[in-house]
């Protein structure tokens, strides 16, 4: 995909993205393990998983968070700037992603095909996750994106680069945000089935649903029923 354009789409996903986290990244890069742990149910190549316990691992470094931004312009939130606030929006696309399943004492994990998969957050809008292009452009809350609880109040003074370890809302969301907000659209209030847009991995195409939620949603942080955690620590790319 042209950097330019996959930027842009970035920029405009990511504005609406449910994460929270700011502060100025270090001068010196480090690596850097995110890990998400959420219950839910999932699909991997023709086995399904209820109530699994999952977790995603995404081995990255400090060196390549990006700041999204269009035209060369660093982007802030129309929310944050209406109300006389600031917030902004990182991005680390370039990793090792790894997703485990536990259900019914058997445990899968596969490893992602490069480039379907991005840590991401929103200093303003209050949460953390990961995002993918399963659709050809950015969805930020898909496979999980975490917003409420520490997720939005306790990382406020995180931005991707310091360890960390909050808890929130998980949304499995394909099509956040799924109510209107200033440029996006919405997606009539709910979240669109993933069964058309598998992640790519070595075991099988994967594929994780959000049972746990009401719907439509009557807001942008409200709806989804299930919880999780979000952790940042010290890493590298070659730990087990």
């Amino acid at each position: 995909m042209d950097k330019g354009l996959m930027a842009r789409r970035t920029a405009v996903a990511l504005a609406f993205v449910i994460g929270a986290l700011a502060a100025a990244a270090p001068a010196c890069g480090a690596p850097m393990v995110y890990t998400a742990n959420f219950v839910t149910n999932v699909k991997i190549g023709d086995d399904k998983y209820q109530n699994a316990t999952v977790t995603i691992v995404f081995k990255g470094d400090t060196n390549d968070i990006a700041d999204v931004a269009v035209g060369g312009t660093l982007l802030a939130s129309q929310e944050c700037t209406a109300n006389g606030g600031v917030g902004y929006f990182k991005y680390l696309s370039k990793g090792v992603v790894r997703i485990s399943v536990k259900s019914a004492g058997r445990t899968v994990t596969a490893t992602l095909l490069p480039n379907q998969v991005f840590v991401a957050l929103d200093s303003c809008n209050g949460g953390i996750g990961f995002g993918s292009y399963v659709t050809g452009n950015p969805e930020p809350a898909y496979p999980v994106g975490f917003t409420l609880g520490t997720a939005m109040a306790g990382a406020i003074n995180n931005d991707l680069t310091f360890p960390a370890n909050v808890s929130g809302v998980a949304y499995s969301c394909i099509g956040y945000p799924p109510e209107a907000v200033g440029a996006a659209p919405g997606n009539n209030g709910v979240c669109t089935p993933p069964d058309a847009y598998p992640l790519f991995s070595n075991v099988g195409n994967v594929y994780i649903y959000q049972p746990y939620t009401v719907q439509p949603f009557v807001s942008n942080h409200s709806g989804s029923l299930n919880r999780g955690t979000f952790a940042i620590a010290p890493g590298t790319e070659t730990d087990d």
